[in-house]
């Protein structure tokens, strides 16, 4: 009140216009589900959710759609479900515990879409040990050596899955790009490769939904804005293929400029 009287009046004024605002009108469920693991975030020292930040920006405040953050703890504790869920989203998944990630691969053999954003995801939960056996079941293959990687460039039958998409770009954080070189199972197809020609990104049926891997991590650095990295286009393809809504009125308003003044 003292150090921003600015601030604080318009505190004031908002709180005064509440009231005879309408509700927003907040869909009951979420079809997109982005998981976030506390062992995982603490793992990589990530503080301020970057990818998760990045993601809330990109799928809600661009394209509109609605989701869910969905803890891995809260999901085994049975606070949260992925039922219902038509897309999971993992950004960060390397430490997480096995019963949850025994209740992804139910979600994803029931008719899901998982998407893998981190090349070492599901590798080792801290009370049992390795998680091998279940991301060998859903991803088909092991944590890979470490490469660089600026760009992930469509395959023919990249195009074909994703319309509309082109180049995606790495946005480096402050130890670069995390990215594997995976080794890519029989029954995957490759969607994207690195700018070498090397498998970045492939997908494989598991049960009656499926799995896409990314090899690199795309959303390491905290961006000042979205700038052109292609992956809004990819993220519409992969939506609407699923017939998930986007261009949701929930993300489309604004505060009224005048009212509510203090006399």
């Amino acid at each position: 009140r003292t150090l921003n009287p600015d601030l604080y009046l318009e505190m004031l004024r908002m709180s005064r216009l509440w009231k005879d605002l309408p509700r927003l009108d907040i869909p009951k469920s979420a079809e997109v589900a982005v998981v976030f693991s506390d062992d995982s975030r603490n793992a990589a020292n990530d503080a301020m959710m970057t990818a998760h930040y990045f993601l809330h920006v990109l799928l809600g405040e661009q394209l509109g759609a609605w989701f869910a953050f969905t803890g891995d703890n809260q999901v085994r504790k049975g606070i949260q479900s992925l039922d219902g869920t038509k897309l999971i989203v993992a950004p960060q998944l390397a430490y997480t515990s096995r019963a949850f990630a025994e209740k992804l691969e139910a979600r994803v053999r029931a008719g899901a879409t998982l998407l893998v954003l981190d090349p070492d995801a599901l590798d080792w939960d801290i009370e049992t040990g390795s998680l091998a056996p279940v991301r060998k079941s859903l991803l088909g293959a092991p944590v890979g050596t470490p490469v660089e990687a600026s760009r992930l460039v469509p395959t023919d039958e990249g195009k074909k899955r994703f319309p509309g998409t082109g180049i995606l770009i790495l946005n480096p954080g402050p130890s670069g790009v995390t990215a594997r070189r995976l080794a890519v199972p029989r029954d995957a197809t490759v969607l994207y490769t690195f700018g070498d020609g090397f498998p970045a990104m492939y997908y494989r049926k598991v049960g009656i939904g499926e799995v896409i891997v990314s090899a690199a991590q795309p959303f390491t650095g905290l961006p000042l804005g979205l700038r052109a990295m292609g992956w809004d286009a990819f993220f519409i393809s992969l939506m609407d293929g699923l017939s998930i809504r986007r261009n949701l009125p929930i993300w489309d308003f604004l505060l009224p400029a005048k009212g509510g003044e203090t006399p």
